[in-house]
């Protein structure tokens, strides 16, 4: 059963298709050992009332493509700009296969978890349909970028991984 912040978002447009669209353009024109690494950020904002609460915070994606299947990794950076995928020690998986649905649902599930988290951390009893959640792609972004190696840290969901 889908939340209501779900519910929200999704009437508003379906990022999780484009952002999916996207990155499947770009692995059709990239060869060789690279990842794409991207940057969102999170804006949430309370809809009503006479203060005005709002937050927001850094989405973190890398995908890669390892022979046809495609691997969404992400990492929440909070209010800290990162550059660099190198810059992050950990990054949890929550994608790895080759179908669009179940790797538009591993684009979309970090983007409202940490939606949520970022509501909480205005209102430990924030209800999401009390607040406006955007989503921008930060400029400079994507970024095709070449790797070694990607190094699984743990064997238990939520499945941890490091890339060097």
């Amino acid at each position: 059963m889908k939340t209501i912040l779900e519910v929200a978002m999704e009437i508003k447009s379906d990022f999780g298709e484009m952002i999916f669209s996207s990155i499947e353009a770009l692995f059709s024109i990239i060869r060789g050992k690279k990842l794409i690494f991207t940057s969102f950020r999170i804006n949430v904002e309370k809809k009503n009332g006479k203060r005005k609460a709002k937050s927001w915070g850094i989405l973190n994606f890398v995908f890669l493509r390892e022979r046809r299947y495609t691997k969404i990794l992400w990492n929440f950076s909070g209010m800290a700009r990162i550059s660099s995928y190198k810059d992050i020690q950990q990054w949890t998986l929550s994608g790895n296969n080759d179908g669009p649905l179940e790797l538009t649902s591993g684009i979309r599930s970090p983007f409202y978890e940490n939606a949520e988290k970022i509501m909480k951390s205005l209102n430990k009893n924030a209800r999401s349909e009390d607040y406006e959640v955007s989503i921008s792609w930060l400029m400079g972004n994507p970024k095709v970028l070449d790797y070694q190696n990607l190094t699984r840290l743990n064997n238990k969901p939520s499945f941890l991984f490091k890339i060097d």
